[in-house]
């Protein structure tokens, strides 16, 4: 969700990234289970950066069912390279209460 909405803006706003996720609405900002906000770094022209930590190896699940997705993370901390130009593919979407 949050890579979609942060897609989103990319495209609505004349091609600019959020400064920080609570500009976004409607989206979980920090994880269900710990209440650790998520990381949100800006990197250059439509690139950022999206960080959490993973109780789970998730690359097993995720190539098992999905082949290998950009999406696959190691157990602990990770951080997500993505491109604001390029469309979200969000397999595993969580819709927050």
């Amino acid at each position: 969700m949050l890579s979609a909405q942060i897609n989103t803006r990319w495209s609505s706003s004349g091609h600019k990234l959020p400064e920080h996720l609570d500009e976004l609405s409607g989206v979980a900002l920090a994880d269900p289970v710990t209440r650790a906000a998520y990381e949100y770094h800006v990197k250059e022209g439509s690139q950022y950066e999206l960080c959490a930590t993973f109780a789970l190896d998730g690359r097993q699940n995720n190539e098992a069912t999905l082949g290998a997705s950009k999406w696959s993370h190691p157990a602990g901390r990770h951080c997500f390279l993505l491109d604001a130009s390029v469309p979200a593919d969000n397999p595993n979407i969580y819709f927050p209460d």
